[in-house]
């Protein structure tokens, strides 16, 4: 991936909360030669549909979430200063064994 025609990525090593070391590899955008930086902004698009469920399956299994669970009274209890807007839904969660 050291090769500037190959689609990059980005690497940081992290040791007691301070980065010690931190490198791009390859491109960052092939059609328009732009070089990997550890300073690039990936765009995550829709990966982090999949963290969530993760962390909700955890969630679940730990009892700290349970199928009658909303979105609305999860955001109050972490003390979201942030209301919902009547025009917003609010999500169940379902876990089906």
């Amino acid at each position: 991936m050291g090769q500037t025609t190959t689609p990059g990525a980005a690497l940081a090593v992290i040791k007691d909360g301070l980065i010690i070391y931190e490198r791009g590899y390859g491109m960052a955008k092939l059609e328009d030669g732009i070089v990997m930086t550890p300073q690039k902004i990936f765009d995550i698009g829709s990966t982090s549909k999949q963290f969530t469920a993760a962390c909700l399956a955890i969630l679940i299994r730990q009892g700290k979430v349970g199928s009658k669970t909303t979105s609305a009274s999860t955001f109050r209890r972490c003390g979201s200063t942030r209301s919902l807007s009547r025009s917003s839904t609010s999500s169940t969660i379902r876990a089906d064994s």
